[in-house]
């Protein structure tokens, strides 16, 4: 959907790592165990590491602005939410598609969270 409205869509390492490890967890905790190879299946044809955008090497550079993005938000942003924040900025990113509430607090952000927020923007932004 991004991509056929002229967006390049990125996929950061944390974000990915994150997803797989939630998606594993919830598999486990509904002993889906049979769908575990299909996930990883699914996501190594999908986010070939290749296309990951890798900030997790920000992570000693950005360290102190991570936590006082973290104090400023009063704990709402977690430390991998920080840094996506962080490394948004770093790269000139102005939209972010999540359903995570917590980025509209960032001034920098602007939070894609339905297919319809995309006609709210235009490309340039």
């Amino acid at each position: 959907m991004l991509e056929d409205n002229g967006y390049t869509s990125i996929y950061l390492d944390c974000v990915a790592s994150e997803a797989v490890s939630a998606a594993i967890r919830r598999l486990h905790e509904k002993q889906l165990y049979s769908e575990i190879p299909k996930l990883f299946e699914r996501l190594e044809s999908i986010v070939t590491a290749d296309r990951l955008t890798w900030v997790l090497p920000d992570v000693p550079r950005l360290y102190t602005e991570i936590l006082d993005l973290m104090r400023a938000s009063s704990g709402a942003l977690n430390f991998h939410d920080a840094l996506i924040a962080l490394a948004c900025r770093d790269r000139q990113i102005s939209l972010i598609a999540s359903f995570d509430a917590d980025f509209d607090q960032i001034h920098w952000l602007r939070r894609l969270s339905a297919p319809q927020d995309l006609s709210k923007f235009t490309i340039t932004e």
